[in-house]
């Protein structure tokens, strides 16, 4: 049987993930004390709570997932550093793909593998700039290390964004750049967005050196309750959404004839608007003023017009 090409290639960045193990400084991880061991648990545990409230994203015939377990994973790094950092992750993402969001086997593993790539590959960055994790450091206080820390999140991203891409332009036969500018967002908004969070993440960190776990909680949880809000809200619109394509559906029940008209001419709408770079607001406009377009045919004086098989007389055509 013929290996369809994308499974090949989430089979080479398993694989690639796994050997990209060897590279790390393992020993780190096992010379972590009960306090620090202790301090990972609690920083998972916030992963798991940011993975359960992340939101789905789509792209084309692909849907993804945004949480902001970057967060997390950041200030993981510049405590504790890269060796507990990937354990992290791939605990954190082995819970969310099979756990939280029940995704299928070959699937799940693409993410996780992608991940733990991207995580390791970062850190082998970090080390390289010249960080050095908080509890190794010897220090009683915090040392801030803006470089590395900056360096690990555009490595990660980078590497995250490039293999994503990749599935997705093998998947659906789409060009790579196309497919790669679309993920980083038009002069890389997306990963700006997400480097937003490395201030948080320093302070996180900083708490933590300082406070301890009750330190995570200082600056976690209140960001834990915004993201909710946010899920929430977002929710609220995807469900007006769905009531708009009701909408339309019981539009075209008047006009059989014309059936999914609507949804094909908001398709198309997106596709030019996103030719045309619009931001993603607005491609949403353009996308409900497409579906809506046809409105006026759900009064129902129109009904029998627009069901006559015949010509329409010059009074009839006069009311449409």
């Amino acid at each position: 049987m013929k290996l369809r090409p994308i499974i090949i290639y989430v089979w080479v960045v398993c694989a690639l993930a796994v050997a990209s193990q060897a590279l790390l400084q393992w020993s780190d991880f096992f010379m972590l004390s009960d306090s620090d061991l202790a301090g990972l648990a609690a920083l998972t545990v916030l992963g798991f709570i940011s993975e359960s409230l992340a939101l789905t994203v789509r792209f084309g015939g692909s849907a993804g997932n945004s949480s902001i377990t970057f967060l997390p994973l950041l200030a993981c790094v510049i405590v504790f550093g890269p060796t507990p950092a990937v354990v992290f992750l791939g605990v954190t993402g082995l819970v969310a793909e099979r756990g939280i969001r029940k995704k299928e086997a070959m699937r799940a593993y693409f993410n996780l593998g992608q991940y733990l790539l991207s995580t390791t590959l970062a850190g082998l960055v970090f080390l390289e700039w010249g960080g050095i994790p908080q509890v190794l450091s010897g220090a009683d206080h915090f040392q801030l290390q803006l470089g590395p820390a900056l360096l690990f999140g555009l490595t990660f991203l980078a590497v995250n964004h490039v293999a994503v891409s990749i599935a997705v332009a093998i998947d659906q036969r789409r060009a790579l750049g196309t497919v790669l500018v679309k993920m980083i967002g038009s002069a890389g908004t997306n990963v700006f967005y997400d480097l937003l969070v490395l201030p948080i993440a320093l302070a996180v960190a900083f708490l933590y050196v300082e406070l301890q776990i009750s330190g995570l909680l200082l600056v976690i949880m209140p960001l834990l309750f915004i993201r909710y809000s946010y899920l929430t809200n977002h929710k609220l619109v995807m469900a007006n959404r769905d009531l708009l394509k009701a909408l339309v559906k019981a539009i075209e029940t008047r006009d059989p004839y014309t059936s999914g008209h609507s949804m094909r001419v908001a398709g198309l709408a997106v596709r030019i608007g996103e030719g045309l770079h619009l931001s993603k607001r607005k491609l949403g406009d353009v996308e409900t003023a497409a579906l809506l377009h046809d409105i006026g045919k759900i009064e129902g004086v129109y009904a029998e017009i627009l069901a006559k098989p015949d010509k329409l007389s010059s009074t009839e055509r006069e009311v449409i």
